[in-house]
């Protein structure tokens, strides 16, 4: 599995998560702005779209077409690092992640 986030806020305790799982599912930011919170790959593009602009961009010019994405903001709260293994194990063409099922009942 690979990881794309989509970079704005740059959450300092996320990009330390993601810096610390990158040996294992590679991260790459798909930046609005510049990043100098961390050495993670990172491509700067123009804010259009919002987040699904640049998880297009990631798709058309970077995703190698065979390896599973996971994609997600660079605000995102991990509480347990070993849920990116958990993730890396769902088999389906798609999916949402929800915190609770009262979060995915509102967001539908």
């Amino acid at each position: 599995m690979k990881i794309c986030v989509l970079g704005w806020y740059y959450d300092p305790e996320f990009m330390q998560v993601l810096e610390n799982i990158h040996h294992k599912y590679p991260v790459q930011i798909m930046a609005h702005r510049p990043n100098e919170t961390t050495s993670l790959p990172l491509v700067l593009i123009d804010n259009i779209g919002l987040e699904f602009g640049g998880y297009d961009y990631y798709v058309k010019n970077l995703w190698d077409g065979k390896d599973s994405v996971f994609f997600t903001h660079d605000d995102t709260l991990v509480v347990d690092i070993e849920v990116f293994d958990k993730i890396a194990q769902i088999d389906k063409d798609l999916s949402f992640l929800f915190y609770n099922k009262r979060e995915s009942l509102s967001c539908m």
